[in-house]
């Protein structure tokens, strides 16, 4: 009996993930048992809902000191950082006066390219829709900008 209520609690959270209803607070909940790979898998998934996206000519360390770098000169209050074992992922959340949810996404594409992914969010709810409002394209692009630019003054 005990077996078949645990694969209903794994199934009924599956579920729950796949509607983005509430997968924010389940996924913290399920890393506490997990491990690397599931961090892993969330930079991926993270990637997927990002409002601006680029690639830098940066190898994965570097991208992500300039990450840091760049929520301090912006004025990001950060509130959690994760990084994966293998530390070639990793997802920054924070959020400024405006914004309600700043999420900085570094995954290594190849050794020497970085992905980035920026989600700049005025107004961020659970079970709330999106609006055009709400997202703020123009300060991702900034974010990503000044990551860009801090690399490539620490490569010359």
């Amino acid at each position: 009996m005990r077996r078949k209520g645990i694969m209903f609690l794994v199934l009924g959270a599956f579920l729950l993930s796949l509607s983005g209803c509430g997968a924010e607070m389940l996924l913290p909940a399920i890393l506490v048992g997990g491990d690397a790979a599931l961090i892993a898998v969330d930079v991926k998934g993270a990637m997927k809902s990002v409002d601006y996206r680029g690639t830098i000519k940066s190898e994965f360390g570097q991208a992500w000191e300039a990450a840091l770098d760049t929520t301090k000169e912006m004025g990001i209050e950060v509130a959690k950082k994760t990084l994966n074992k293998e530390k070639n992922g990793g997802i920054i959340t924070g959020k400024t006066g405006t914004h309600q949810k700043i999420q900085i996404i570094v995954a290594t594409t190849t050794p020497t390219i970085t992905s980035i992914g920026i989600k700049a969010r005025k107004r961020e709810m659970f079970n709330m829709p999106i609006s055009a409002a709400d997202v703020d394209t123009p300060f991702a692009s900034m974010i990503l900008n000044t990551i860009a630019r801090i690399c490539q003054q620490g490569a010359t």
